[in-house]
């Protein structure tokens, strides 16, 4: 797949649906799908990523407050140097962002902030922290142990997340259609999972799977969705890119 046309997915807007996600139980199976990625030989796994986000508090918090909120979080996370902060402003919305880039992995902390005005005239906050750990190389195998660990921090917060975990691998020349069709159904028969919407589109295959035995799910097109695989090839590189995840790939490829 060449850069023009070179395809996003939709990342869905974790704030709008927070109300659409229930976790309860998907670890087995999410660590059963890292576990297959990194034990099959015939391919390298480029990168991880776990992702965490959840409600923390209905206060007002200026830019300092959350840049010490930030920095108190990327401590935990053994982050205690080398970091930035930006900030956005969308509207009256604001949101503060701890950066860290690693040679084996990247950290990203967000306090958001959603504002309103009731009708009285007063405003009305929300707020959420999102927190973001990407691993690259050998060290991607350690993904799942940094969603448990990311769920276990945000717990200590009184804060109950939505997580999503993913995991990039990568595979030299350009898949056949038999190999991509294989691909797909080691990946559902590997989640327990039943397909529900396969979208193709310019050599880029997504497929969304639902699983009984993962008890988290998002809503896709009206239909419950809890694991997503996509295949992609990039004509540059000469490479396929097979992204997995629970419960939606949220990277652009």
């Amino acid at each position: 797949m060449n850069k023009r046309t070179k395809i996003y997915v939709i990342v869905l807007i974790w704030a709008a649906v927070i109300a659409q996600f229930f976790v309860n139980g998907s670890i087995n199976r999410e660590k059963h799908m890292v576990e297959e990625a990194l034990s099959n030989g015939a391919y390298s796994v480029s990168n991880g990523s776990a992702r965490a986000y959840g409600f923390y508090s209905n206060e007002r918090l200026d830019a300092n407050t959350k840049e010490a909120m930030a920095k108190a979080i990327a401590k935990k996370l053994g982050v205690k140097s080398g970091y930035s902060f930006s900030h956005k402003y969308d509207g009256l919305n604001e949101t503060t962002t701890l950066t860290k880039e690693g040679e084996y992995g990247d950290t990203i902390i967000k306090i958001i902030s959603l504002v309103s005005v009731d009708p009285a005239g007063n405003y009305q906050y929300e707020n959420y922290i999102l927190t973001e750990l990407t691993l690259y190389g050998g060290s991607a195998k350690e993904t799942y142990t940094y969603k448990k660990y990311l769920l276990n921090l945000y717990e200590r917060l009184g804060i109950s997340p939505v997580t999503n975990i993913y995991i990039c691998n990568e595979h030299k020349g350009k898949l056949t259609d038999e190999e991509i069709d294989e691909e797909i159904d080691d990946f559902l028969d590997t989640m327990d999972a039943n397909p529900v919407e396969t979208i193709k589109l310019d050599g880029v295959i997504c497929v969304y799977g639902y699983s009984h035995n993962i008890d988290s799910y998002v809503y896709q097109n009206g239909n419950k969705v809890n694991v997503n695989i996509a295949i992609s090839y990039d004509e540059d590189t000469d490479v396929t890119l097979i992204h997995q995840a629970v419960p939606f790939v949220d990277k652009s490829f």
